[in-house]
Parts: structure tokens; sequence; C-alpha cells
């Protein structure tokens, strides 16, 4: 049976050892000379596992190799529990698993501050390594996954501080959060070329296609680092811890995950013009964030933490709100979203204890909140939503805890009508719909419509209208135009005779009309008549309140 060692440093020389591996038995020695425990000496806590076991707790034991069985009390061995137990395991430099190990269990070689060579056979089975399998130990220089490896748990290689090189198998598919904490030599993270999940660049981890920057060692030395251009997410805790980074371009990132680069203790510059999202402590314990004096403090499009004493506050250009932005702000009495605002994290008004009105002005989409974003629901808080996305806040899962506060407002409507006839309140909600509005009455005037401002340069607020103000109380003014009277004209036919000077041709409904004399040589002017056959007589004229054009017949007798 073949057998491999992972790859390890000591003393700067690279090892390579060929170990024989006996089945159930262990070995007498090997080439350090030292010779090992058989199994009946070695004293584990066992679990069945379907007809399997998994071995933990080793005690009394001493030396600076173990190997594991492949089989104890008779079964196979297929998983490792964390060995320490109520023991210190502390000498052990070297460990020589069965190829049966499927799994390295939670915190199996915890603390095994000694141990460096990590041996496997090339037939091993080994699929996942656990949950802080190998975490704090400080002695692992290089660690190279077994090609069987699939799943890298949690925090798994935390604390290996002398750990310099890391490889990634062609099989893994998962790398949990935070595996390499704490390793502050680590200079690389390599994976294989036939990874379909990872990928290496400079030494910096990232998913396959590139878009998510996962982990740049601790141990990296460049003061200045850009963010390939394919990058859109910074993963969590990904520059975490880092000591010598003083100047960082996110390129074209939008989202930095939680801690990111938290306690960076040289990072006094971050370009993030792209970035919209950030969770909660992406800059904590930086100068970047200590050396601010602003009240607003942006990463981007994210609000990291509002440090202001206002009473109000609107929010002009937030993309997002960052969890804990406004945390314990005890002065802060209402906040306004506008339309560039589409996310708020958790907790970011937790025990702000005054804030008594919420205005979600985002009119194009609802709002998304992370957990417990005002904490507890204050009695007589409001939480001012649109009219049209009233429905929306209720019935998702997030709002349904301040479903109580939600509200829609309400504008109160004044109608100042300038003189024209008196016009009862009306009010409109938030991005409701205007209502029928009234229509004042002025003598000698003609209503043109209602405009939101007194010399009519504003808006003209016409119903059906979407109303898109959050003022209390608006006034709206009417705007009229004079009637202009119809003019009508006076056609006179005097038939031969001639219409006495100043005759009046034209008229309006507003007039009184006297109509002219007329005279003709040899006759007698007896009046005007509507009609060619003086059926009609005109009399001397009208009052006012006559309308349309007039047509008029002289009639005459002759003097005898």
């Amino acid at each position: 049976m073949k057998v491999k060692s992972i790859g390890l440093l000591f003393g700067g020389m690279f090892i390579a050892l060929g170990l024989f591996a006996a089945g159930c038995g262990a070995l007498q020695g090997d080439s350090t000379g030292i010779e090992q425990p058989r199994e009946e000496a070695l004293l584990f806590d066992t679990d069945e596992l379907y007809g399997e076991c998994r071995l933990s707790n080793l005690r009394d034991f001493s030396g600076a190799v173990l190997e594991i069985p492949e089989f104890y009390q008779g079964k196979k061995v297929v998983e490792i529990g964390r060995l320490s137990g109520d023991a210190s395991l502390d000498e052990i430099e070297k460990i020589v698993l069965p190829q049966s190990v499927k799994k390295i269990g939670d915190y199996a070689f915890y603390g095994m501050s000694n141990l460096a060579e990590i041996v496997v056979s090339d037939e091993a089975v080994l699929e996942r390594i656990g949950e802080q399998a190998f975490a704090n130990c400080s002695s692992l220089t290089e660690y190279a996954l077994p090609a069987t490896v699939k799943t890298v748990g949690e925090e798994a290689f935390t604390g290996c501080s002398a750990l310099t090189e890391f490889t990634v198998g062609a099989n893994v598919e998962s790398i949990e959060i935070n595996t390499f904490l704490g390793c502050e030599a680590l200079t690389a993270i390599n994976v294989d070329a036939e990874n379909l999940y990872y990928s290496s660049r400079d030494g910096v981890l990232f998913d396959k296609d590139k878009t998510n920057l996962i982990e740049y060692p601790y141990g990296k030395t460049t003061e200045s680092y850009t963010v390939p251009a394919t990058v859109s997410e910074i993963g969590a805790w990904a520059f975490f811890g880092n000591k010598t980074l003083r100047t960082i371009d996110l390129n074209q990132a939008i989202m930095v995950r939680k801690y990111a680069f938290a306690e960076c203790s040289n990072l006094t510059a971050i370009s993030a013009d792209k970035i919209k999202y950030a969770e909660i402590g992406v800059v904590e314990e930086t100068p970047w964030l200590n050396n601010k004096t602003n009240d607003f403090i942006m990463l981007g499009g994210s609000l990291l933490e509002y440090r202001g004493s206002a009473k109000a506050v609107s929010l002009e250009t937030a993309v997002s709100i960052s969890p804990f932005a406004f945390a314990e702000n005890k002065n802060l009495k209402s906040i306004t979203i506008k339309n560039g605002l589409v996310n708020i994290g958790e907790r970011a008004f937790y025990k702000c204890e005054n804030l008594s009105a919420v205005y979600m002005n985002n009119t194009n989409q609802m709002v998304f909140i992370g957990t417990n974003v005002f904490g507890r629901n204050a009695a007589g808080r409001k939480i001012y939503v649109p009219r049209n996305l009233y429905d929306e806040y209720k019935e998702n899962t997030f709002w349904k805890q301040y479903s109580d506060s939600l509200t829609v407002h309400q504008t109160v409507i004044k109608f100042n009508s300038n003189g024209g006839s008196a016009c009862a309140d009306g009010s409109v909600e938030y991005l409701g719909y205007v209502g029928e509005l009234p229509v004042p009455e002025k003598e000698g005037y003609k209503f043109l419509g209602w405009y939101d401002t007194p010399d009519f340069a504003g808006r003209k607020i016409e119903a059906g209208l979407s109303w898109d103000s959050m003022e209390a109380e608006v006034t709206l003014y009417a705007k009229y135009e004079e009637k202009k009277p119809i003019v009508y004209s006076i056609n006179y036919y005097p038939n031969g005779g001639s219409i006495a000077a100043g005759a009046v041709h034209t008229y309006t409904a507003e007039d009184d009309v006297i109509l002219p004399t007329a005279t003709k040589s040899g006759y007698e002017f007896k009046g005007w008549y509507y009609d060619e056959e003086f059926t009609r007589p005109a009399g001397s004229g009208w009052k006012k309140g006559e309308t349309g054009i007039k047509y008029l017949y002289a009639k005459w007798e002759a003097v005898k």
C-alpha cells in the first residue's frame, strides 16, 4: 500500500516521507527510529456508526508519532473525533491516518501544538475535514488537501500560525468560513487547476469564476492591492487581521461581507466607488474608520455608521444601511429614506428609543430589511410607506414584526380659492391618487385649476395624479382667467337713408344698446326692424343680456 506525506517544512527543508501503514496493527517503528505503540496500547473512546466506528478521546498516550489503526475493537475506523479530550497531546509531531477514514471530525486534532505532519494513504477515502479540526496546530507549516477531500469545515485551520502555504485539491466543493483565521504566516492559498469550484490568483483564494474573493492570506506583505475587475463580492473575514495592507482598491465589487477588513491595523485608504452593500463590522478596528470625523461614515453607497446628533435625518444618496449603523442613538426622532435606498441591515436602529417616525420614501420598491431592524416595536412609532407598496410591506416576512406600526402618510389639502367660493379641506395618501377636486365659482372669471404655488409657477394638481408629497399640510391655489365677453356685430340696412354719426356697430351681453336714428330726404324714419318685411320692430335698442348678431332694417314713410 502506498502512502504519502502531505507537504511540510521543517527548518526550511521540504521533507517527503515514504511510510508503510499496516491494516489493523501499528508500526513497530519508522524512519525516525521511534517505536510505535501497538493497537492494544491505544485507548480511545468509540462511537458506533452503522457497524463502523468513530474514535475520540485518546488516553494515556505519549510519543511523537501517532498511527491511527484501520480497525479498532473489530470495527473499521471511518471517522476521527476530538482526540485530545481530557488529555494533552502536545508531544505528537506526526499522525498517520488509515485509508478507511472518511471524516476528520470537528476539533479532531485541536490544539496539538507540535503536530507538523499528517500522512494519508494514496488509497484514502477522506472526504471531510471538520470544524476546527486542525485549529491551533501551530507547528503545521504546509498542507495539501488529499485529492478525495470535498469539504473543509469552518475554522478548520484557524490559529495554525506557522502555516505558510495551503493547496486546495481538485475535488473540494466547499470551504467554509474562517478556514484560515489567524494563520499569520500564510502567504499563498493555491488551487488545483482541475477544481470546479475554486481558483487562485497571486495566492489569493477566489471562487471558480473569480466573482467572489474568499480569502486574502494573512501573511502577504504587500502594502497595496487591487481587487480583480471580475470580483463583485468580498467574502466574510477575507482580509481580516492583515498587518501590512495600507491601501486597497475594490474595483467593481458591490458587496462586502462581515468583518472583511476588520483589524487590518495599517489600512488607511479604501477605494470603494461601486460598493452598494456592506455587512457588520467590515472595517472595524482599522485606521480608515478610526480616523473618520464626519457624521456619515460611508463605504461607497453603504452607510456604515451615523455619528451625528441630529433629531431628523434624511438619507439622500445611500443605497443601503449597514447593521447597527444608528444603534443606540438617543437623539434620533425621525428618519427619511429616499428613492435610492433598497436595504437596511439587521438592528440598524436597535435601541433608538426616541425614533417615532420612519418615512420609507422609496416609491419604486419595498425596502428590504434584516432581523430586528428597529429592535422592539416601540409604542407610538409610525412607519410610513407608500400607498402603492403598503400591501407588500404588510405581507413581507421581515416587516410583519412591525405590521402594527405600518401606515400610509396622509397630507391635508387646504384650498385657497383666491376670492372664489370657499372649498372644504381634503386629504390624500402618499402615492395614492388625487380624488375629485372642488370647482370654485368667481363672478366674471373662469376657473382654470388648482396649483401648488401661489404664483401658479408650480405644478397643476388634477384628479388622478399620483401624490408624492410627504408634507403634513399643503395649500392649493385657484387660478382663474377673466371672462372675455363675446362681441356681436350690428348690421344696418338703411334702405337709401343715412345713419346718424356715432352709431354702435358692435356690442356684448354686458352692454345696453341704443340704436341710432336715420335720415332720408323726403322720408320720415319709422324705426329699425329685425326683418325686411318690417314685422318685428327693434324699438330704440335693448338692455344687458341680449346676445347674437343683429340685422336691422330701416323703415321709411314718404312725407306728403
